[in-house]
């Protein structure tokens, strides 16, 4: 939550994450927050985690989406290459940051970013973003996606539950840049 320090609405998104989690008794969560969020200590628990939920700035880079990254504590950051690199990614990856969706096509090859790391090292669900998002409008979302998907309903109702909440009830236009990707 927050590595860089400068978004409260991601810290406050990941307590209510938190509580719907633990409320759930399906889930313990371990928050990792602020300076405590440094890039070596994520990397070493992402293999042996079920669910990854990131919040915070997300950038999608590079000519082939390879320099993409989550932005960590201090100068730290989680790129393509280090999520290839885990013995397995986690079950669910939820990635609250902008163009964590990240994916662009040229002439000659589809480009890849964030989200298709996760789902190439083994994840079966990841939630991400095409585009810079509202901070207000990612908490929302999921939010309503924990209400339902933390006590075991399937992740694409969920998902899509959470997706029409913000569509309609917030009119939110922000409810189309998020994605359930799926292997």
């Amino acid at each position: 939550a927050d590595p860089r320090n400068d978004l409260r609405e991601a810290r406050v998104e990941v307590a209510r994450v938190e509580e719907l989690l633990n409320r759930s008794g399906r889930w313990s969560a371990e928050v990792m927050s602020g300076d405590n969020a440094r890039a070596d200590d994520v990397i070493s628990r992402l293999s042996d985690t079920d669910l990854f939920h990131y919040a915070g700035h997300a950038r999608f880079a590079g000519d082939s989406g390879w320099r993409s990254e989550l932005a960590l504590a201090g100068d730290s950051r989680l790129e393509v290459s280090d999520i290839l690199s885990l013995g397995r990614s986690p079950s669910m990856v939820v990635l609250s940051g902008c163009e964590t969706a990240g994916a662009r096509r040229n002439d000659s090859v589809t480009q890849f970013g964030l989200a298709h790391a996760f789902l190439a090292g083994g994840a079966e669900g990841v939630i991400a973003t095409s585009r810079p998002v509202a901070d207000r409008s990612a908490f929302l979302l999921v939010s309503e996606f924990y209400r339902s998907w933390a006590v075991g309903q399937p992740a694409h109702i969920a998902f899509n539950h959470a997706q029409q909440n913000l569509r309609t009830r917030h009119a939110d236009p922000d409810w189309a840049a998020f994605r359930l990707m799926e292997p």
